[in-house]
């Protein structure tokens, strides 16, 4: 038969005597109920873990296939007619073609065609074609993989150079590139 509470004694059940009960039984639990919930949590983590690497590797080989059966032989013929513009572009422009076109003016037969105005020789100088030479006078400055880095990646560097290590990069810029930014914030600089 069920025992009829007052309110009260139910109250008193509820907050005082059911929180000491759970401790209680927490304590005889113990280590033992929290080293099984630390090894679930455990066991769940590492099969998560297990099934996120194999999906990645699915993922990456089926990455892979759509790269090698479906983009490459798209895009090769795309690339082969991409390099047969630059070369010819470098042929048109020499001033431009350091990487692609031999080196020396192009081959003339010593005539101008009739009625053509001489043209006015070229403001900046041609780069050179010594690749060597180039590798070489990029090394020498004060900035290391100048070539490889942004007009906005140089000027960042160059309030820590002496003004003669300025005059050499803006010597190098001005005989290649003549970006605008980089000679300006060396203007800056020096004056």
């Amino acid at each position: 038969m069920t025992e009829h509470k007052r309110p009260a004694d139910q109250a008193l059940d509820l907050v005082v005597y059911a929180p000491i009960g759970l401790a209680l039984l927490a304590r005889d639990l113990g280590t033992a109920a929290l080293a099984d919930l630390a090894k679930r949590g455990r066991s769940e983590v590492d099969q998560a873990q297990k099934q996120l690497g194999n999906q990645i590797t699915q993922y990456r080989f089926v990455g892979q296939y759509a790269v090698d059966q479906e983009l490459r032989p798209r895009v090769a013929p795309l690339l082969g007619q991409l390099r047969s513009v630059v070369e010819r572009l470098g042929a048109v422009n020499p001033r431009r073609s350091d990487t692609f076109a031999p080196s020396g003016p192009p081959p003339t037969n010593g005539r101008q065609p009739a009625g053509a105005a001489q043209a006015p020789a070229p403001n900046p100088p041609a780069p050179t074609t010594d690749f060597a030479a180039e590798r070489a006078a990029a090394a020498a400055l004060a900035i290391p993989d100048y070539d490889e880095l942004s007009a906005s990646q140089v000027v960042e560097r160059l309030a820590g150079l002496t003004p003669s290590e300025l005059a050499a990069v803006a010597d190098y810029e001005q005989a290649r590139r003549r970006r605008k930014t980089i000679l300006s914030r060396i203007e800056q600089l020096t004056h």
